[in-house]
């Protein structure tokens, strides 16, 4: 039993934390995660948005609501056609949060969009990072054949 509590001390304190994964991390294969997907582009997050609600948290925020440049469509189609080249996505303040923030503004990064009914999200389990750390992953899409639906 202490084995155990400090394994998972180790981990609650390890700089890669992720929330629980079903099945492990990433948690579905490239090509699954690609057709579950809404949207797979290569985007850069330019602003971020605190989301408040006091009613639920009197004493902090929700969610962050992340304006995206889209740089590329890998798959999918922009659902936005009238704002071609931007989308937002909704970051929630939980454990299965997407890691991105302030700090990653700029940074060019390949997303799965998934859409909920609060709106776009990006999966903390999936294949989603940043880009230079994702050359792999874009090669296998491409190899997929994984354009537009």
């Amino acid at each position: 039993m202490k084995m155990l509590a400090g394994v998972l001390l180790l981990l609650a304190c390890s700089g890669k934390t992720w929330a629980l994964c079903e099945g492990g991390y990433p948690n579905l294969s490239v090509a699954q995660e690609a057709r579950d997907a809404r949207l797979v582009v290569i985007a850069r997050p330019q602003t971020f948005e605190l989301v408040r609600d006091v009613a639920e948290d009197p004493d902090g925020y929700v969610a962050t609501r992340i304006h995206l440049a889209i740089d590329a469509v890998l798959r999918g189609m922009p659902p936005e056609p009238g704002k071609a080249g931007f989308l937002t996505i909704l970051n929630p303040n939980t454990s299965a949060r997407f890691p991105m923030d302030e700090r990653d503004a700029g940074t060019s990064r390949l997303l799965f969009i998934r859409e909920g009914e609060d709106g776009y999200w990006v999966d903390s389990c999936g294949h989603s990072g940043k880009r230079a750390a994702r050359g792999a992953t874009i090669r296998r899409l491409r190899q997929l054949g994984a354009g537009p639906r």
